[in-house]
């Protein structure tokens, strides 16, 4: 037997441990002499390092076989079905807008083409994420609130301060004061704000103001920098108005920077992988086939690669 060889199980998805790695993982526990004292009284007949391919001491890989990528965002189930099996080995590999947007301020050095690029593509999962946070919290949004600045207020950094300066003040009367934001920007240049949140104009009125002279119009107080609006978001749907309309410019005037606000006390969604080779995986499987289909789609990757893409939401 070879000490440093590494032993593995048929299937691949359980590692045996080399002496090394075992007598690491057990040395705060038990010395190496007594690991061998140990194993000479309970198999005095074998070899004392026997014990270091013990059953007992496999560790299992972090490895998952999967055919299916579900996305659940609230009552949403965003399934992603692959022909052939791939594997992951972390929920952590799963995409963080956020550490990709700071992974591209190192790249001001490539290319025009090649940042251009890369900038597309962080855009459009930049709508993609922001649409699954709208899905997974779309029962508490109550209203559509713009935020617009009198003068032509052009830099984003300045702008944002502004925000969250009018969003703390909001806070301190409304403590459970949630918000989805994108910040764009109009013809002039000059930046303004879409908000979706859970403010009801009823329940709300020492925030929430009629606009003068108008009926059934709204302003919102602590915003001094300019106008506001604010529209009940009653018969209107939430999700196809944020698709539409808060993620058509998203764009490359906010490279660099975050491309949409939100409360950290929102709902996120969460990401299960599936393989219906699992009998258990497959009744995870069947119980979302029963909700309705939204959309459907099938479409190949880069990398020529099929994928079957179906939303359902629950009834």
């Amino acid at each position: 037997m070879e000490e440093n060889r590494e032993y593995y199980t048929r299937n691949s998805k359980t590692r045996y441990l080399t002496k090394e790695q075992n007598l690491q993982l057990y040395y705060d526990q038990l010395t190496y002499k007594d690991i061998l004292l140990q194993n000479m009284k309970e198999r005095p007949s074998e070899h004392p390092g026997a014990l270091l391919l013990d059953s007992s001491l496999i560790s299992a890989t972090k490895n998952k076989n999967y055919n299916i990528k579900i996305v659940q965002c609230g009552d949403y189930f965003q399934i992603y079905k692959f022909k052939n099996e791939k594997i992951i080995q972390d929920k952590s590999l799963e995409c963080d807008i956020k550490k990709v947007d700071t992974e591209y301020l190192h790249k001001k050095e490539n290319n025009d083409i090649q940042d251009k690029i890369i900038d597309f593509k962080n855009i459009q999962r930049s709508k993609i994420n922001l649409q699954r946070l709208v899905k997974s919290n779309e029962e508490i949004f109550k209203t559509f609130i713009t935020l617009t600045f009198a003068e032509n207020i052009t830099d984003i950094e300045y702008a944002n301060k502004k925000f969250h300066t009018w969003r703390t003040k909001v806070q301190a009367i409304k403590k459970n004061f949630l918000y989805v934001c994108v910040p764009e920007f109009q013809k002039r240049g000059a930046v303004h704000y879409h908000l979706l949140t859970n403010l009801d104009i009823k329940e709300s009125s020492d925030i929430i103001i009629p606009q003068k002279g108008k009926r059934k119009q709204y302003d919102i107080k602590y915003w001094s920098y300019g106008f506001s609006s604010v529209f009940p978001m009653k018969d209107i749907n939430v999700v196809g108005y944020i698709s539409k309309y808060m993620t058509k410019d998203i764009d490359n005037r906010l490279w660099g920077k975050r491309r949409y606000l939100y409360s950290h006390k929102l709902k996120h969604p969460s990401i299960v992988y599936l393989n219906l080779n699992n009998l258990s995986d497959f009744s995870k499987y069947i119980d979302i086939l029963n909700y309705d289909i939204t959309y459907s789609n099938n479409y190949l990757t880069k990398f020529n690669e099929f994928i079957e893409f179906t939303e359902y939401r629950k009834r």
